[in-house]
Order: C-alpha cells, then sequence, then structure tokens
C-alpha cells in the first residue's frame, strides 16, 4: 500500500471511531437539571453625596443573575450589577460604574466550593471610590481560604 492509501485508510477509521465514541459519550456525561437566567434593569433617584457632589441623582442599575445545576451535584451561582449614576441638574454622569460580580460554584455533597465577590466604583474624575475582592474556598479536605484585598 502506498502511504496516501493507509493514510485515507486511517483517516476514515478514526472518523468512525470518533462517531462511535460520541454516540457513547453523552450517557456519561452530567445532565443540566436548573439553568435559569434573569435580567434586570431598575431606575431611581434619590438627593445625596457621591463623588463629592451633592445633588439628586438618578440611578440606572443593570443585573444579569443566572443559576446552572448539574445532575452530578455540580453547581453555579453568577450576579452581575453595572450602576451608572447622572446629576439631575445638569445631566452629567458622576458615578461612571459601578460594577459588582458575584460567582458561586462548586460540588454541593463532595466540595471544592468557592464564592467570590468583586466591586468597582469609578467616579467620573476617574477615582476611586470602592474597590474589593473578598472570597472563600471550601477545599476538598474541608478546610477553608478566605481572602479580601481592598476596601469599600
Amino acid at each position: 500500500m502506498t502511504n496516501t492509501k493507509i493514510l485515507s485508510v486511517f483517516a476514515i477509521v478514526a472518523v468512525a471511531a470518533m462517531m462511535g465514541v460520541s454516540s457513547i459519550a453523552p450517557a456519561y456525561a452530567a445532565q443540566k437539571v436548573v439553568d435559569d437566567r434573569t435580567e434586570f434593569h431598575s431606575e431611581f433617584s434619590f438627593v445625596g453625596t457621591t463623588c463629592g457632589i451633592t445633588s439628586v441623582f438618578t440611578v440606572q442599575q443593570w443585573s444579569v443573575d443566572f443559576i446552572k445545576i448539574w445532575s452530578n451535584e455540580h453547581y453555579k451561582i453568577h450576579s452581575e450589577t453595572v450602576v451608572i449614576v447622572t446629576d439631575d441638574n445638569d445631566g452629567d454622569a458622576v458615578v461612571l460604574n459601578i460594577e459588582s460580580v458575584f460567582n458561586q460554584q462548586g460540588n454541593f455533597s463532595n466540595n471544592p466550593q468557592s464564592i467570590q465577590y468583586n466591586e468597582e466604583g469609578l467616579c467620573a474624575d476617574g477615582t476611586t471610590f470602592s474597590s474589593v475582592h473578598v472570597g472563600s474556598t471550601l477545599h476538598r479536605d474541608g478546610t477553608q481560604t478566605d481572602h479580601h484585598i481592598g476596601l469599600f
């Protein structure tokens, strides 16, 4: 046989083997039993001081949350929120962004489990008024590691 024929036979056998494996693989894969997603938008006003400015402000908030749980007891909970604050007197953005992200994932019965929360607030003048990272990991052996960076 020539090299070309051997290569062709090898390719046909490899494709057939992959097709056979792919038809069996889903039986062993975990199935999603919960897959919920929620999007949220709100707007409200308040009187106060933020980023060194005292005024009446309008706050716009957008959130996306989801929870996923698989048949093998793995799970993931995730939430992202973005907030923009504008000064009602002139319509200018005072707070360009308050972004917060919460993430928790793991295995209900067998660990590990990880929880993390990050937040950062940025004023229009470039100053940061909150920046934090908080987290915790519950390891498979039952020990826990906590961490915290930044301040509110």
